[in-house]
């Protein structure tokens, strides 16, 4: 209501034309658990929810993005201006049979409580009256057939869990073993360098290499600036160890600007390496994501002309 007062304000303020449209949810190929579209963030009730508690006669009317943007090709092509419309599905599908098939779909343990109520449905008559519009995709229908586990973790779900109890225990297993795993990796390689400095450090070849700057390099380049922070803190910890170092000697600043300048080169690299890992992994999500868009935009064409053909041939 308040983005439909402030098109009313600046029409009468700029002396433009302007028409309303008035979406229902929207849904597209693209969905992603960490995605705000209604798909996705359905997807996503179900995987993190036990129980999802539901109206026996709440309706939706989901309509796809490619038929919004015809939709306003179409009313710009009539020149309807001053108008409000509603852009919406003509299928009607109810909200608990969307979660079922979901439910179906990804094979989740998650519970539809049904309960008695009240619904409506969204009429677009006025739409496909005024500019011939039509919707050609059909909600329940791409949810059918669409393959949700190329976008979603839902394969490690152990067939076998029957309870919700047992249910809630596998999630939160799920959600801290890849953060344990990498905690272990860490703890596994930063004992091995330090048997390498134990059993080098007598060694003429060997005595001279900075192991933990080889820790830390490897550190930065696999496990992000948390473990990088952390690996910097341990290598430092592990020099002033080998250097018999003792913080009660200490008189003055300028008897230790050599060790100082120790740990603020590991912080430095460990730091540095990391940050630019991080830059380069999330500039190659985003091209990956692009790219995910691209095709996705590419098959959606591929459907509407062989909608728009149907319909011409009709």
């Amino acid at each position: 209501a308040s983005g439909e007062a402030m098109v009313k304000l600046y029409e009468k303020q700029f002396e433009i034309k302007t028409s309303i449209l008035r979406c229902s949810d929207i849904f597209d190929y693209n969905i992603n658990v960490g995605y705000n579209d209604f798909l996705s963030e359905s997807v996503n009730k179900l995987l993190t929810n036990l129980t999802i508690k539901l109206s026996d006669k709440e309706f939706i009317q989901p309509i796809h993005v490619n038929d919004i943007a015809n939709a306003i090709k179409r009313l710009l092509q009539n020149g309807l201006y001053n108008k409000i419309y509603n852009v919406c599905s003509s299928n009607v599908i109810k909200k608990s049979t969307m979660y079922e098939i979901l439910t179906n779909k990804i094979d989740n343990k998650c519970e539809i409580d049904i309960s008695i109520g009240e619904g409506i449905t969204i009429d677009n008559e006025s739409l496909k009256h005024d500019i011939e519009w039509v919707d050609f995709k059909n909600f329940k229908e791409f949810i059918e057939e669409h393959n949700f586990s190329k976008y979603f973790d839902i394969d490690g779900l152990d067939k076998n869990i029957k309870s919700k109890s047992e249910l809630k225990k596998f999630r939160l297993f799920k959600r801290f073993s890849d953060f344990t795993r990498k905690i272990i990796e860490h703890c596994i390689i930063f004992i091995v360098f330090c048997f390498l400095i134990f059993m080098t450090k007598d060694n003429n070849l060997f005595a001279n290499v900075d192991w933990m700057v080889i820790y830390l390099i490897l550190i930065s380049l696999s496990y992000g600036i948390f473990h990088t922070t952390v690996a910097v803190v341990l290598s430092s910890i592990v020099y002033l160890f080998n250097i018999n170092f003792d913080f009660k000697e200490i008189t003055n600043f300028y008897s230790y600007v050599d060790i100082i300048l120790k740990v603020i080169e590991y912080l430095l690299i460990g730091i540095f390496i990391a940050y630019i890992v991080e830059m380069l992994k999330e500039d190659i999500r985003i091209k990956t994501e692009e790219n995910s868009l691209l095709i996705a935009e590419k098959n959606e064409i591929k459907d509407i002309n062989k909608d728009m053909l149907y319909l011409k041939y009709e």
